[in-house]
């Protein structure tokens, strides 16, 4: 396994943990677990996929809704405008490498 994979590995592993705690409507317990899952996507996804670290922000804002902490919520997703402005949803083309193959 490579370190870069590492993360992701950890996050889903994460997500599927407070997956359980939010179906079951455990929102206390699941926000940590959510907490760290975000905190790994910000380390791993920031400059590789910012738009899914934008929807993860959002997702996490909800849950502190949820937890009646809307103070914490609005600070999350102000965090999520500067991403937005730069990637609206549905325009992630820009952010994308382009894959060049030896030869062509």
């Amino acid at each position: 396994m490579t370190a870069k994979l590492a993360p992701v590995i950890l996050s889903v592993l994460t997500e599927i943990n407070y997956l359980d705690y939010e179906e079951e409507e455990r929102y206390a317990e699941a926000e940590p677990m959510r907490r760290r899952s975000l905190e790994i996507k910000e380390r791993s996804w920031r400059r590789i996929v910012p738009h899914l670290l934008a929807e993860a922000l959002v997702t996490y804002a909800a849950l502190l809704r949820k937890l009646n902490r809307d103070a914490g919520a609005e600070g999350v997703e102000a965090c999520t405008r500067p991403i937005r402005a730069k990637y609206p949803k549905g325009n992630y083309r820009r952010q994308l490498p382009v894959m060049n193959r030896p030869g062509r």
